[in-house]
């Protein structure tokens, strides 16, 4: 996890312990970041579901925050296919 600009860099393989230290480096810095994107080298595969629960809450928290993997157009995850959020209002209201 690191900052670039207004932008934090997440690892998308990141385990439970590394999703606690990103909610905790989250808390006092929300108002500043402006999006979420992920690791271009690491493979796309998820290390938590944990890491959902924390990106939806940053959204719910600031819903002008730009997170890649809620693009509403897809967000590719190699092997895995692509991940579509139809029906999520939160996320088309943005």
């Amino acid at each position: 996890m690191y900052i670039d600009g207004d932008r934090l860099i997440v690892s998308i393989d990141c385990d439970l312990a590394e999703v606690r230290e990103i909610a905790e480096f989250v808390k006092t810095r929300l108002d500043f970041i402006d999006g979420v994107s992920f690791e271009e080298d690491k493979p796309a595969s998820f290390g938590s579901s944990a890491l959902f629960g924390l990106l939806a809450a940053m959204k719910n928290s600031k819903p002008s925050l730009d997170i890649a993997l809620f693009n509403p157009h897809g967000f590719g995850l190699g092997a895995m296919g692509t991940l579509y959020w139809e029906g999520v209002e939160w996320i088309k209201s943005v």
